[in-house]
């Protein structure tokens, strides 16, 4: 990595989201161009956005690094990150310091099936974080996203044995409750992309939110799929 160049909080965040949304798949090299990619389009509507994270577009090699610590934690915090970053179940709540309020338990169940369609888990740190934020957001659709955020925030704090400063989300949260939404989808449709095999590009046009996106595709595909087979099936009976 260039000298000079850091890797903030930011960048570093939206390097574990992009592992975590695909952990099974995509390697570093595929994360960093991911990664890469979503920051030029954002620089594009913010120029002075690179600048304002004192940042170049990551390394291959800066990658590597922040996936080790993320995957191995440092300091005496391992254990504590090896606990609430499994996948969440309800027993979790029969821990003292695992509180939820049952008001928000209805939230939390439903991230946790939404997760579990998309083949990924919620884990016990994002619940937690849902049970904190529930009261203080509306619409509450967009809960999940800022649990997320706070969740991904203070793990990466965790995995280098530092103290959680939420500052900066705190104050985003305060400005405009849309911002956690906005920084997940780009990595929702890039997921969504690879998945079908379509460009992510094209998706962003559609200006909807990823879910829909994702339905949209998959009707397509199976449009598509159903297209192929009678245009099979009228090919096989014109040949008899």
């Amino acid at each position: 990595m260039a000298r000079g160049y850091l890797i903030t909080t930011e960048v570093e965040s939206l390097i574990v989201q992009v592992y975590h949304e695909h952990p099974k798949k995509w390697k570093a090299r595929e994360i960093r161009n991911v990664v890469r990619s979503i920051l030029r389009e954002k620089s594009k509507d913010n120029p002075g956005l690179l600048l304002k994270l004192t940042t170049g577009w990551p390394s291959l090699g800066s990658v590597h690094r922040i996936l080790t610590d993320h995957k191995e934690p440092k300091g005496n915090s391992k254990s504590s990150i090896l606990s609430v970053d499994r996948p969440w179940r309800l027993a979790a709540l029969s821990k003292s310091d695992y509180f939820i309020p049952s008001e928000a338990l209805p939230l939390v169940m439903e991230a946790h099936k939404k997760e579990m369609a998309k083949d990924n888990w919620l884990t016990i740190r994002e619940a937690l974080w849902m049970g904190r934020l529930y009261t203080l957001i509306e619409p509450k659709e967009l809960v999940y996203d800022w649990a997320f955020l706070y969740a991904l925030w203070e793990m990466i704090a965790d995995s280098k044995g530092e103290s959680f400063d939420s500052s900066d989300l705190d104050s985003e949260l305060i400005k405009d409750v849309y911002y956690a939404r906005r920084e997940m989808r780009p990595i929702e449709l890039w997921g969504i992309a690879e998945k079908y095999g379509d460009d992510p590009e094209k998706l962003k046009e559609l200006n909807l939110p990823a879910e829909e996106v994702d339905e949209i595709i998959h009707f397509r595909g199976v449009q598509k799929e159903q297209e192929k087979e009678f245009e099979d099936e009228r090919k096989h009976k014109a040949k008899r």
